[in-house]
């Protein structure tokens, strides 16, 4: 699956159908029940996951991956709880935003492995096991990309 503009979110409604339920129009005045309140929080978790995907995509720094997997999860528990006072699309659901979260979590969780390796068990390694500590480096990159494009 490509990610382009929307991506991680449009992989999983291709036809863009899940970015276009969710862009709903800003409420002008102050929120008058819970579904109104409900719609304003998932609005804004909604933009605060695009603004983190361009960076997501560039792989520059990790620290975007994770706000972004956290405000996933926010996101799907908000509509989880708040589910009986909403009236979502069928696209926007428990198990869309489920295989985004899970994507995301697939790359966290290497890039959490990677910077314990790095940092915590590599500086300790003799010479002949940093050949192999490599090797595996090389494996876990390899099977990032991966994660990052399959899913």
């Amino acid at each position: 699956m490509e990610v382009a503009s929307a991506g991680l979110l449009e992989g999983v409604a291709n036809d863009r159908t899940l970015d276009k339920a969710m862009k709903s129009p800003k409420i002008a005045q102050k929120p008058e029940t819970i579904g109104d309140c409900a719609y304003e929080a998932i609005d804004e978790l909604f933009h605060k996951i695009i603004k983190d995907e361009a960076p997501v995509l560039k792989d520059k720094d990790p620290e975007f991956l994770h706000k972004m997997r956290v405000n996933t999860r926010k996101l799907r528990s908000t509509i989880r709880l708040l589910a009986p006072v909403l009236d979502l699309p069928k696209a926007v659901n428990d198990k869309s935003i489920g295989k985004i979260a899970q994507t995301l979590g697939k790359v966290r969780d290497l890039d959490v492995i990677e910077e314990t390796l790095l940092t915590l068990y590599q500086p300790n390694l003799d010479d002949t096991d940093q050949k192999y500590f490599v090797k595996v480096l090389d494996r876990m990159s390899k099977k990032r990309r991966q994660n990052r494009a399959n899913d």
